[in-house]
Formats: C-alpha cells, sequence, structure tokens
C-alpha cells in the first residue's frame, strides 16, 4: 500500500525481490535499528549502515566483541545471514588486528576474511593507513 493505493498481494517466501525499491527501505530501516543498537553499547564506537553495507569504527578493542555478538543476533532474528566472503576488516595496527581476529572467533574463521589496506565501498575507494584518528 502506497499512499491510498494498493495493488495486490503477492506472495514471497525469501523477502522482497532484487530490485524492488522497498528493499531498500527496507535494509536502510533495519541498517538504522543496527547503528542505534551499537550507539548504545558504547559512545566511543562509530556505527555507519546504507543497505547492506554496515561498518563500525572504535579504538576500544574490547568493544568488538560485545557488536559482533549484536550484529550476529540481530541478523538472526530477522531471519538474515551474513555473507562473510563480501566481508573485510582492518585495523590502524597488528595488535588491534589480532585482536578483531580473536573476536570474531566466536562467529567465523577470521582467516576467510580479507584483511584490506584498500577497498571499494558504496562505489568509493577506501584507503586505510596511518595512524587511528581520535574523536
Amino acid at each position: 500500500m502506497l499512499g491510498t493505493s494498493c495493488s495486490q498481494p503477492a506472495n514471497c517466501s525469501r523477502g522482497f525481490p532484487e530490485g524492488d525499491t522497498f528493499s531498500v527501505v527496507v535494509m536502510i530501516c533495519i541498517g538504522h535499528i543496527w547503528t542505534f543498537a551499537v550507539s548504545q553499547i558504547s559512545d566511543r564506537v562509530k556505527a555507519s549502515a546504507y543497505a547492506d553495507s554496515w561498518g563500525r569504527a572504535t579504538m576500544q578493542p574490547r568493544l568488538r566483541a560485545p557488536i559482533l555478538s549484536l550484529t550476529t543476533k540481530l541478523v538472526r532474528a530477522l531471519g538474515m545471514i551474513i555473507d562473510w566472503k563480501k566481508s573485510w576488516m582492518w585495523g590502524s595496527n597488528k595488535q588491534h588486528l589480532l585482536l578483531l581476529r580473536n573476536a570474531l572467533l566466536p562467529f567465523v574463521n577470521p582467516t576467510t576474511i580479507d584483511t584490506v589496506s584498500y577497498a571499494m565501498d558504496l562505489g568509493c575507494n577506501m584507503t586505510y593507513h596511518g595512524p587511528p584518528k581520535t574523536w
């Protein structure tokens, strides 16, 4: 239903079909819920989401495990899955990267996730290097 217009119901057992504009709206809403939930863990975490591209940054390595736990619980509760093959990680130093890998252990084999210093994200070139920024 949109405004006062109503279309005929359609059967769908796996969510919205690819390319359906409403699927993007739903994913933006889910991303908003996730970023809000992450913000409740700590004000030392910055989360961003657009459709199915979710990211978070923190200089507090101890926050990674609770964020990953929250993320996997939310995704499961919504009947979704995380495609770990499309995931990547970046750490500002080797110690933080090791802590991130350890935080991933309960969820996935971290060696299956690429560690990058460069990536394309939402059509933008993202380069990760240098010291972490303070907030």
